[in-house]
């Protein structure tokens, strides 16, 4: 674990960002980041349009995937 400002308010491990990234931004790219102790941020034109998802469904099952920020 690092120890920053932006980790401790953030509440992550380490001070990385996993941008929204079009178009391959998925529910499991963001969970992924997320598990890896960086802070992960979805891009839901590419998770509905590209993906397929519903948005609500799709952070429904990010949500399932994990529970970082």
């Amino acid at each position: 674990m690092v120890s920053t400002r932006f980790t401790e308010d953030a509440g992550v491990r380490y001070p990385i960002i996993c941008g929204a990234m079009y178009p391959c931004s998925n529910p499991e790219l963001v969970a992924a980041a997320a598990e890896g102790g960086g802070l992960a941020i979805m891009q839901p034109v590419s998770m509905t349009y590209v993906h397929g998802w519903d948005l609500r469904e799709g952070i429904r099952y990010m949500r399932n995937l994990t529970d970082k920020p």
